[in-house]
C-alpha cells in the first residue's frame, strides 16, 4: 500500500494551498510595481536570531545545516546553537559581489568546528576539479545550483543527467591525476592556493 502525505494532496488535485513559510506575509506586490531588488529585500526576516536556531534544532531533532555561513565565528555559533552542519555560502554572490568565494572559507570553517559537523561548500562548483578542491580543504560535500539549472534549461532531465555525468567524470579524472584513489586521503596539500 502506498501512503500519500496529506500535505501533498492539494498539489496533486490542483486545489489552492498555502506555503506556510510565506503565507503570513502580505503580498508585497499588491501595492503596485516595485523593483526585484526591493521585492527580494522585503522577503528577508531580519528578526531571526540564534535563539531561533536553538528552538528549531530542538523541535526538528534531526540533521540541521545553517546556510550562509562564511566565517569561523558563525560556524562555531551554528554548531553551538544545535546545527549538525553548515553550508558555506555567499548565496551566489548575488547581493554582495565582493564577498569571498565559499571555497576560500572552507579550511577556516573546518578548523573552527572540528571534524564531526558537516561542512558543505555551496557555490562556485562548476567542475569535478572544484569538488576535489573543496573536499581537500575540509568540505564534507558540495552543492550545485547553476550547473544543475544550466543542464535543466539546455536539455531538461537529460541535461541534468549529462551535467551529473560530466561532474562525476571530471571528479574521477582529477582524483586520478592527483594520484589519490580514496576521498579520505584528500588533504589541503592537494590544493595550491593562489595568494595574488
Amino acid at each position: 500500500m502506498h501512503v500519500i502525505p496529506s500535505w501533498s494532496l492539494p498539489a496533486l488535485t490542483g486545489s489552492k494551498f498555502d506555503l506556510a513559510n510565506v503565507s503570513h506575509k502580505i503580498d508585497a506586490l499588491a501595492s503596485g510595481p516595485m523593483s526585484l531588488f526591493d521585492y527580494i529585500g522585503g522577503q528577508f526576516d531580519r528578526s531571526v536570531n540564534w535563539r531561533d536556531v536553538e528552538w528549531l534544532a530542538r523541535e526538528w531533532n534531526g540533521p540541521l545545516a545553517i546556510k550562509g555561513v562564511m566565517t569561523p565565528e558563525d560556524a562555531r555559533r551554528s554548531i553551538a546553537s544545535g546545527a549538525t552542519g553548515v553550508m558555506v555560502s555567499n548565496h551566489g554572490g548575488r547581493q554582495l559581489d565582493g564577498t569571498p568565494a565559499p571555497i576560500d572559507q572552507i579550511a577556516a570553517v573546518r578548523d573552527a568546528i572540528g571534524g564531526a559537523p558537516d561542512v558543505i561548500c555551496d557555490g562556485g562548483i562548476r567542475r569535478g576539479a572544484d569538488i576535489v578542491k573543496a573536499l581537500a580543504l575540509g568540505a564534507t560535500a558540495c552543492s550545485i545550483g547553476r550547473p544543475y539549472l544550466y543542464g535543466l534549461a539546455a536539455g531538461g532531465e537529460a541535461g541534468v543527467d549529462r551535467v551529473l555525468t560530466l561532474l562525476t567524470e571530471e571528479f574521477e579524472r582529477t582524483m586520478t591525476l592527483a594520484g589519490v584513489n580514496d576521498i579520505a586521503a584528500l588533504a589541503p596539500r592537494h590544493v595550491r592556493v593562489n595568494r595574488t
